[in-house]
C-alpha cells in the first residue's frame, strides 16, 4: 500500500507540474504572438482539430455536453463522499487536483493556445483605422443599404444546405483570411439548448472534441452567421470580435443570399446598439426597410420570451471572467469589437487596398 500511495502521489505531482509548466508557457506565449501563430496556430493546432473532428464526427450527439455533465457529477460525487466521510481529504484533494490539471492541459493543448496568437490586424496586414464618428456613420449607412438589398424571407432553413454553404464560404476565402482549410465539420445541436437560450447563447465551440454547437432555438435569420461564428472558433479564432468579423465577412461575400442577409442583419444589430446615443440616430436608421425592422422586432421578441434575467446575468459574468482569464482585456465586451474590424476593413477598401477582395 505504501508503494501504491507513493506512485499515486508522484503521478499527481507530475500532472500538476506539467500543468504549471503549461501555465508558464501561456505567459511566455502572450509575449510572443508571432511564435504562437507559426508554431501552434498554423502548425500544431490544425491536425489536432482535424483529428478530433473526424473522431467526434462519428458520434451523432454532443460528446462535449456529455463530458461536461459527467465531469460535473464526478466532482459533485467527490464532494458528497467527502462530506459523508466515505473519502478522506487528502485523496479528495489529489483527485480534484488531477482532474483540474488534466482539464487545464487538454484545454490549452487542444485549442486554448490560440488565445495568444497574432491579432487579426497583424495576420491580415490590415491597418487599424483611426476612430471617427463620421466614418462610423458612413459605414453604418452602407450596412443599412447592404441589409436592405440582401433582405429575403427566412422563416425556415435547410440546415444541411446552410452548413455546406458556410463551409464553402470559408474554403473560398481561407487563403487571404490566413486560415487553413479544415474541411467540413457537421454542427451539433446543444443538448441543453433551452438553458443556453435563457442565457442568451446562440452557439458554442467544444474545444475538447472540436465540436461546433448551435442552439435549437436560434432564430432562422441568425443561424447561418452563428454557424459561421462557431466555425471560426474551430479554425483557431478565439477572439469573439474576430469570430464575428470572420462570420460576417465570409457570409457577406458568399453567393448564397441566405448567408448574405444573415450576416448583414447580424452585424447591423451591433451598429444599431453602438449608434443608439447619436443625436441623428433616427435619421440614420430611417432608410431601413420595413421587412428588416419586422425581423429585428421578431428576433427581439423571440429571445425576450426565452431569456431568464438571472441566468443571462450569471452566464454573462462567467463568460466575462473566462475571457479575461485568457487575457482578453475587454472581457464580454469583446463581442462588440467586430465594429472596429469592419471599420478597418472598409477603410482599407476606401483606400483602394484591393488584396482584401
Amino acid at each position: 500500500m505504501t508503494l501504491l500511495k507513493r506512485i499515486s502521489t508522484s503521478k499527481t505531482a507530475y500532472i500538476v507540474a506539467v500543468a504549471l509548466l503549461t501555465f508558464g508557457l501561456t505567459e511566455l506565449a502572450a509575449l510572443a504572438p508571432g511564435r504562437v501563430e507559426q508554431i501552434y496556430s498554423r502548425g500544431l493546432y490544425p491536425p489536432i482539430a482535424r483529428l478530433l473532428s473526424y473522431i467526434s464526427g462519428w458520434i451523432p450527439f454532443s460528446i462535449s455536453d456529455l463530458f461536461y455533465v459527467v465531469l460535473a457529477f464526478f466532482l459533485l460525487a467527490l464532494i458528497t463522499f467527502l462530506i459523508i466521510g466515505k473519502l478522506r481529504f487528502r485523496p479528495f484533494l489529489k483527485t480534484v487536483a488531477n482532474t483540474v490539471a488534466l482539464a487545464y492541459l487538454a484545454f490549452y493543448w487542444l485549442w486554448g493556445f490560440n488565445y495568444y496568437r497574432q491579432g487579426l490586424n497583424e495576420r491580415l496586414d490590415l491597418e487599424a483605422a483611426p476612430p471617427s464618428t463620421e466614418a462610423f456613420k458612413e459605414v453604418f449607412t452602407w450596412l443599412i443599404q447592404c441589409t436592405n438589398a440582401s433582405w429575403m424571407p427566412m422563416d425556415s432553413l435547410d440546415q444541411d444546405a446552410i452548413q455546406h454553404a458556410v463551409s464553402q464560404a470559408y474554403a473560398d476565402n481561407h487563403h487571404w483570411l490566413q486560415l487553413d482549410d479544415y474541411g467540413d465539420s457537421r454542427p451539433k445541436t446543444a443538448l441543453f439548448s433551452r438553458f443556453w437560450a435563457a442565457a442568451g447563447v446562440g452557439g458554442y465551440y467544444g474545444p475538447f472534441f472540436s465540436e461546433i454547437h448551435t442552439n435549437h432555438y436560434l432564430y432562422p435569420t441568425e443561424y447561418p452567421c452563428v454557424l459561421a461564428h462557431e466555425t471560426a472558433h474551430r479554425r483557431g479564432i478565439t477572439s469573439e470580435a474576430e469570430a464575428n468579423f470572420y462570420a460576417w465577412l465570409v457570409c457577406h461575400q458568399s453567393p448564397d443570399p441566405r448567408l448574405q442577409y444573415s450576416a448583414n442583419s447580424y452585424l447591423l444589430r451591433f451598429f444599431i446598439y453602438q449608434a443608439r446615443h447619436l443625436e441623428d440616430f433616427k435619421a440614420l436608421v430611417q432608410p431601413l426597410r420595413q421587412e428588416v425592422r419586422v425581423d429585428l422586432r421578431n428576433l427581439q421578441a423571440h429571445y425576450r420570451a426565452l431569456s431568464h434575467e438571472k441566468v443571462e446575468k450569471a452566464a454573462s459574468k462567467a463568460n466575462d471572467v473566462y475571457l479575461k482569464t485568457n487575457k482578453v482585456k475587454t472581457g464580454i465586451d469583446d463581442y462588440n469589437g467586430v465594429i472596429k474590424y469592419v471599420m478597418d476593413y472598409r477603410t482599407a477598401l476606401a483606400n483602394h487596398i484591393t488584396f482584401l477582395e
